[in-house]
């Protein structure tokens, strides 16, 4: 029975932990939680160990022209779906490139980990020693 509460009880959290980071701007990746329900009144949490990565937020600016584009790509789509052409040649270094770009761009500071390490602690009473962040 315990079994299961626990389970319970770390999907629960899990979802919860993953709504408060998006509303400060992550998106949580991977969660893995080390949960010990006993009696009653004890519930402990061992350890959480998070893979967050920060969400890309576009200003005013960027969204218009992102909606623009939106409309582009959607005429794009329905033309390519008449006849599809691949025009482009890709080196793989290029891909690499871009990926590690995109990486540099969403991934974590120390500082960012810290904060939000602080933010888990105060809000689930957690030692920060309990929470690891990738």
């Amino acid at each position: 029975m315990n079994r299961r509460l626990e389970e319970l009880y770390n999907e629960e959290l899990e979802k919860d932990i993953s709504r408060k980071l998006n509303e400060k701007g992550y998106e949580l990746i991977d969660c893995k939680i080390d949960v010990k329900i006993g009696d009653e009144e004890t519930t402990k949490i061992n350890k959480i160990k998070l893979s967050i990565e920060k969400v890309e937020t576009l200003n005013d600016e960027g969204q218009e022209s992102s909606n623009k584009e939106g409309l582009e790509e959607k005429i794009v789509t329905e033309i390519e779906k008449i006849k599809k052409v691949d025009t482009k040649v890709k080196n793989e270094n290029e891909s690499d490139t871009e990926e590690k770009i995109k990486t540099d761009k969403t991934k974590l500071t120390e500082q960012e980990k810290q904060e939000v390490k602080k933010f888990l602690s105060e809000e689930y009473e957690v030692e920060e020693k309990c929470l690891e962040i990738n």
